[in-house]
């Protein structure tokens, strides 16, 4: 995408089907200006969250402000290097992506699409070779790929290693990979890590804070409890010798193997939990919205979480190599909390703050 460019509304991906498109694009336009003036430090990043998310402020998550600030820093460190190396590498001319370099007048390889990929028309012909990757094609603020065309395998002008593209979310999930952009909101949470991919950041809350389901193990009291139900059947087959269930029941199973089949996940079954919470209970840590299915409710996360992290791309892109810059990308390591004991809500300036994000 274009520096100072904003995605179309047909390029918003409505993960929740409740949520207002217009609303959305609104605030991609409004992050895109807050991210402008902001100093790529703690409390800068403290404040440009605040401004984006004013619901934070009023709810006290100093926890999260914290925490997402942080991950903010370390987005803009390993980002700034990887600019910083790969300069390095251009001026001594031997960059690893080689041909594909754009830095030194290379351009992404086409590549041939495997049969998989080939769109045919009603008669069964070949009507396209590929496939293309616009601003319609991506969710906001995932900045374009160095080609239009795919299948190609192109120079990432992120992390400038070469990667292979077949189809625009190859692309998006790429990105993800580079910016990290999902962190756990939970107060108190032990893991201070980074989530490349949603499914992974959303597993983590479900299963180690929301807890929608668990299974108890009650054999011989046992008391073993699992998360997740195939690790629950393993354990059962592999502590209690329960027999495994190969395959699915069928009409010309013989009867033991049925009889086996049913009391293994009989045993599954009785031992399974769910909880009792509904998401209600769970208003948006970043707005304060409500929703009735646990999956609408992190998705809407998911979206918050993206908005926030992706625009550490335009603070890097914005920095000017210079000598300072190449010997020391950082000028200034970032503190790992507030500098002082007072509160980072005494420490904020009070809003002339914009309005809410509405999604």
């Amino acid at each position: 995408m274009p520096p100072g460019s904003l995605p179309t509304k047909a390029a918003v991906l409505a993960e929740d089907d409740s949520e207002d498109e217009d609303d959305w694009y609104q605030n991609v336009a409004q992050s895109a200006k807050l991210i402008e003036d902001v100093t790529p430090d703690f409390i800068g990043f403290q404040q440009h969250l605040l401004k984006m998310n004013p619901h934070l402020r009023a709810v006290n998550h100093e926890y999260l402000v914290d925490r997402i600030a942080q991950h903010q820093i370390d987005r803009y460190e390993r980002l700034l290097s990887l600019r910083v190396k790969h300069h390095q590498a251009v001026a001594a001319g031997n960059c690893a992506s080689e041909s594909m370099c754009i830095a030194l007048g290379g351009h992404a390889i086409l590549l041939h699409p495997a049969m998989d990929d080939l769109d045919l028309d009603l008669d069964g012909n070949i009507s396209s070779l590929g496939g293309t990757v616009n601003p319609e094609s991506v969710p906001p603020d995932i900045p374009l790929p160095p080609t239009s065309s795919l299948p190609a395998e192109v120079e990432c002008q992120l992390c400038f290693s070469t990667v292979g593209i077949t189809k625009p979310s190859d692309w998006t999930k790429h990105v993800h990979e580079d910016v990290q952009p999902f962190t756990c909101t939970w107060e108190g949470c032990k893991f201070t890590g980074m989530f490349k991919r949603k499914a992974d950041w959303v597993r983590h809350e479900n299963e180690a804070h929301r807890r929608l389901e668990w299974w108890t193990c009650d054999v011989d009291d046992c008391g073993h409890v699992c998360s997740r139900r195939d690790n629950f059947l393993q354990h059962i087959v592999r502590e209690h010798r329960f027999p495994e269930p190969k395959a699915n029941p069928s009409s010309v199973m013989k009867l033991a193997q049925r009889i086996n089949w049913d009391l293994t996940w009989a045993k599954v079954d009785q031992c399974h939990h769910k909880t009792t919470n509904v998401p209600q209970d769970e208003p948006c840590r970043f707005c304060g919205k409500t929703f009735s299915t646990w999956e609408r409710l992190t998705a809407h996360l998911a979206r918050h979480m993206a908005l926030s992290s992706l625009q550490v791309l335009k603070v890097v892109a914005r920095e000017v190599l210079d000598k300072v810059t190449i010997i020391d990308p950082i000028t200034e390591p970032p503190p790992v909390g507030p500098p002082n004991p007072v509160s980072f809500l005494e420490r904020m300036p009070s809003p002339s703050t914009p309005p809410g994000l509405l999604f």
